[in-house]
């Protein structure tokens, strides 16, 4: 998940928290840097949906930093691709992963190497920096879950599936 990454890039930035939502096996480190870095992490422990929807809408950005090598983590795009863009937000994803080439065709986020804490650094600060450049690609974000991933054009996509399986059964 490149937690570590994202705490090291944050460490030593001005005006940037890092808040983290969940639970595992990474729970005991979280909260260390959340005690040595308390003003920078915070954790927040497993979240309710609706408390994640309603933590996200209040953020100014999510990222999904996990590593391509494992095999599920370069094919699936997640919930969290899915509920950013539902909330208009940018994210901050990793290179190489389908949730990098959905950001990248809705122009909605930032990639980066996750395994370069210098990147995603710099992508935090141009973010950070220009919040018109965080509404534009929230924005996109927004009109990218509209146009393609809503209940209604989920329900569109099934019911086509189903009919075209029906015809053709």
């Amino acid at each position: 998940l490149n937690v570590d990454k994202m705490i090291e890039a944050v460490a030593d930035l001005e005006n940037v928290k890092l808040i983290i939502a969940g639970y595992g096996d990474l729970v005991d480190t979280i909260k260390y840097f959340e005690e040595k870095m308390p003003n920078k992490i915070q954790y927040i422990g497993k979240l309710s949906y609706e408390d994640a929807l309603e933590k996200l809408s209040s953020s100014d950005l999510g990222f999904v930093l996990r590593e391509p090598i494992v095999p599920i983590n370069k094919y699936i795009c997640g919930s969290t691709l899915l509920n950013a863009m539902m909330c208009g937000k940018p994210l901050i994803v990793n290179k190489g992963t389908s949730t990098a080439k959905k950001v990248l065709d809705a122009n909605c986020g930032i990639v980066v190497d996750a395994n370069n804490v210098e990147e995603i650094r710099k992508a935090l600060i141009l973010l950070r920096e220009n919040p018109e450049l965080r509404e534009q690609l929230g924005n996109n974000a927004r009109i990218a879950y509209e146009e393609n991933y809503s209940l209604d054009q989920m329900n569109n996509k099934l019911t086509t599936l189903y009919e075209n399986v029906i015809r053709s059964g």
